[in-house]
């Protein structure tokens, strides 16, 4: 007699190889003693998913059409041969812990009034993703969803119905509308609704479904003690104008089967609002970028420019009366200041992503150009070389100030000094794996039990170093360990990897790496002159009590000052390697398992001072 699996997987796939098969890899490790069947449903993808499926999961019962039939059909196909208890749509950009079918079975039987459930999600970067509970989308919350109100008032119960903003994601709770990502259903609760509508090409099946449970009398519910990772969007890509269109097409066709054709109409005019809405943001960010940036500099400038005029004028040029004439105030002045924007801008000083001296670069060929003009220009149209230093040097420290605070925010970014690419493996077995890596990657490795025991240090490890990537080698530290290791450094700004078992292949969100080839070597940085003054000025700002437990720890003196400046001596620094003030060792208890001296070269060559102002304020709140 045939034994009845407890859950039937159905995962639908669209040219995403590399994510099934993690996917699949953590389903099956998820199973623990469970009797499951998996179905993958691949859409005509053209790249190796149907081989990869055969080659690697002989055991998944794979069904390979040859033409994209959208998410319902695809589904349905095999939702019709599964024979289960319960059946689970799964995403294939996901992965889900050892737990997740003792967590979820568990609930279904503790809750027999439920229908379906879904689950906590959790993106690539460990962030809670708010669409895995959602309350039912009238015409209003739809409103308050497209509008873009909701931001507004997360917390409200009314404005932010549609992600239920009024109840907490760590609580399970009873919901309207399950995410189509992760979507748990009785066998019997399918069959009765008939499985999912397939007028749906993609986006509002699981809402449809979802309601179609409650108007059966069953209940929805989410589950907040156990999640799944949802790399989000690497089948379709959300944000764009299409799927605007797309998910509130969909919506339109949802409110005109349940809630009359008059709310379609409605629906029509927000796809209309949505996509122009979309299009507009998108235009600003980019007029913000490459118009905002360059006239907000070049005000800044002209506003050095005007002071330095105005305190040559009554100080130097005009002591006993008199003053510059018109034309110079609002037409030569202007023009230096435009000459010195149009410098940085030729120079690469306004791009998103620019080298750390290309808005100096930009100036001093601005200045250049200044001065011959100046050279060229009849004596009487001569009016002050120093007003032209003076005001170029205003440029230069306002440059300085302005790319930090626009680093800081994000709004740029600059590219590193270096090839190194700074990597954290967090494994089990650090010999399994890094003699396999390529050299161009400064590699250290962590034993996911220091990230449980040490979470404050490695905290402040990870914002000094750095790291171009965290990876979490599945083959030997468990999904349920990655899962919680992520949502507890998701403050961290970096890209996290998972690497595919058994092979040198890394998948993050909107990224897939394959580590097995290249070469380069570290070289030896030469500490930049500009980060010991940077060193100098924060060391002063300690002497003078701003962070009065870091000067005490370490007893900071003025004398600290002279030998900075002389080269003998750097605030942040590595054992004996350098000699320094503070000496990272001592802030990062054992901190031989965290920090390679590699990653400090990469600090001090990648420096940022508001970078070095937060590690002092972390270290100051005396948590180490």
């Amino acid at each position: 007699m045939e034994v009845r699996p407890d859950i039937s997987v159905v995962i639908v796939s669209y040219n995403v190889c590399h994510y099934l098969k993690l996917c699949l890899d953590s389903v099956f490790k998820a199973a623990n003693g469970h009797g499951i069947e998996v179905f993958v449903v691949d859409n005509a993808s053209s790249d190796d998913s149907v081989d990869m499926v055969k080659q690697n999961f002989p055991q998944v019962r794979l069904i390979a059409n040859s033409q994209n039939l959208g998410f319902s059909r695809a589904n349905n196909i095999a939702l019709k041969e599964a024979k289960g208890a319960y059946h689970l749509l799964l995403n294939p950009d996901t992965i889900v812990p050892e737990t997740i079918f003792d967590t979820c079975l568990k609930i279904m039987k503790e809750h027999p009034e439920v229908g379906a459930a879904g689950i906590r999600m959790i993106d690539g970067s460990g962030h809670f993703l708010p669409e895995s509970k959602r309350g039912l989308p009238t015409p209003r919350v739809s409103f308050f969803k497209i509008t873009g109100l909701y931001r507004l008032f997360p917390g409200s119960a009314v404005v932010n119905k549609y992600y239920l903003g009024n109840t907490s994601p760590l609580e399970n709770q009873y919901v309207e509308i399950l995410a189509g990502a992760f979507m748990l259903v009785k066998s019997e609760v399918a069959e009765e609704i008939g499985y999912l509508p397939e007028e749906y090409f993609m986006y509002g099946e699981d809402i449809d479904f979802s309601y179609q449970i409650l108007r059966k009398g069953y209940k929805n519910f989410y589950i907040a003690e156990d999640k799944i990772l949802h790399f989000k969007g690497e089948s379709t890509k959300k944000g764009t104008l299409n799927y605007v269109y797309v998910f509130y097409k969909a919506m339109a066709l949802f409110s005109a089967k349940y809630f009359g054709k008059g709310n379609a109409f409605f629906y029509n005019i927000l796809i209309s609002i949505g996509i122009i809405f979309t299009a507009l943001i998108a235009a600003l960010k980019r007029l913000i970028i490459s118009l905002g940036l360059p006239v907000f500099e070049f005000l800044a400038i002209y506003a050095g420019f005007w002071y330095v005029h105005d305190y040559w004028e009554k100080n130097h040029r005009f002591i006993s009366g008199g003053e510059y004439p018109d034309v110079y105030v609002y037409g030569i002045l202007p023009l230096y200041t435009v000459l010195l924007v149009t410098g940085v801008l030729l120079s690469g000083g306004y791009k998103r992503h620019q080298k750390a001296n290309s808005a100096f670069r930009g100036l001093l060929f601005g200045f250049v150009v200044i001065l011959i003009l100046y050279a060229l220009s009849p004596e009487n149209w001569r009016f002050s070389r120093a007003i032209i230093v003076l005001g170029t040097l205003w440029a230069f420290l306002w440059s300085f100030i302005y790319r930090n605070v626009l680093l800081s925010l994000n709004i740029i970014e600059i590219a590193k000094k270096t090839t190194l690419l700074s990597t954290v493996l967090i494994t089990k077995n650090p010999d399994s794996l890094t003699n396999q890596l390529p050299k161009n990657l400064s590699v250290k490795c962590i034993n996911p039990e220091v990230v449980k025991s040490e979470l404050p240090q490695l905290k402040l490890f990870f914002l000094i170093a750095q790291p171009d990537y965290v990876v979490f080698d599945s083959d030997t530290v468990s999904y349920r360990e990655s899962l919680d290791i992520l949502e507890k450094l998701s403050t961290i700004h970096t890209t996290f990897l998972f690497k595919i078992p058994t092979e040198n292949v890394f998948v993050g969100t909107g990224e897939i790496l394959n580590l097995s080839s290249g070469q380069n070597k570290l070289e030896s940085q030469k500490i930049p002159v500009i980060k010991l003054i940077y060193d100098f000025l924060l060391t002063l700002l300690i002497c003078f009590g701003f962070f009065p437990k870091v000067k005490a720890r370490y007893n900071v003196k003025f004398d600290h000052l002279f030998e900075i400046l002389k080269g003998n001596m750097l605030l942040f620094g590595y054992g004996n390697a350098q000699k320094s003030i503070v000496d990272i060792n001592t802030v990062i208890n054992n901190s031989n398992n965290l920090l390679p001296i590699e990653t400090l070269y990469e600090f001090q060559v990648n420096f940022n001072p508001l970078h070095s102002l937060r590690i002092l304020r972390l270290m100051d709140k005396d948590i180490f």
